[in-house]
């Protein structure tokens, strides 16, 4: 196990004092929690709000490999940036991680951090009442297994196997519940009593 600050930069979302307010013509877009959706994967990102931003830091602007975390509410689950995103920035309370170890896949990191057993240590060191909350404190203490790469990339493969079948089972199973209820409702309007 090996300490999260070893292996990746953790970097607080950009915080903003007021209200968002987006220009069509803004220079950076902000990526905001609402932007991952309920299976970790980055959504609506071409409708993300743009600012005018002068005085951005470019280590600030989000790259491919990078992970968005969500740093507040229940769960602290992660998604991968798998596209170049030009000059776009997370907004808080997203975190970024950002790989500096190149004995560290990202994908794998995104599995390991999204894991029931992660996901219950992070809940544990959350702070708050109401609305959990992970510092970046939390993050850089996270204990990482690290195994081989080799090992990283087949675990990688099967976790996307298994999300895979996953979303196949779902579309199977909502297939056949409609097609069950249009044979059912065909049945109610026929005038013929079924055997």
């Amino acid at each position: 196990m090996i300490k999260l600050t070893e292996l990746a930069l953790v970097a607080v979302g950009y915080a903003f004092r007021e209200r968002l307010d987006a220009y069509a013509a803004g220079d950076v877009a902000v990526l905001q929690m609402k932007n991952l959706d309920e299976a970790d994967v980055l959504c609506l990102v071409d409708t993300a709000p743009r600012i005018n931003l002068p005085n951005l830091n470019e280590r600030q602007c989000i790259r491919k490999g990078d992970l968005l975390l969500r740093a507040r509410g229940q769960f602290h689950t992660a998604a991968e940036v798998t596209a170049d995103m030009g000059r776009t920035i997370a907004a808080a309370p997203l975190m970024l991680i950002r790989v500096t170890s190149t004995d560290l896949l990202p994908a794998y990191l995104r599995w390991f951090i999204n894991q029931p057993q992660t996901q219950s240590t992070l809940t544990t060191l959350a702070a708050g009442t109401h609305v959990r909350s992970i510092n970046k404190a939390v993050l850089d203490h996270l204990q990482v297994l690290v195994p081989p790469i080799d090992k990283q990339r087949w675990i990688v493969e099967m976790a996307e196997l298994g999300e895979r079948e996953q979303s196949l089972m779902r579309t199977i199973t909502e297939r056949r519940a409609t097609l069950l209820n249009a044979r059912l409702m065909d049945n109610a309007q026929s005038e013929v009593m079924p055997l």
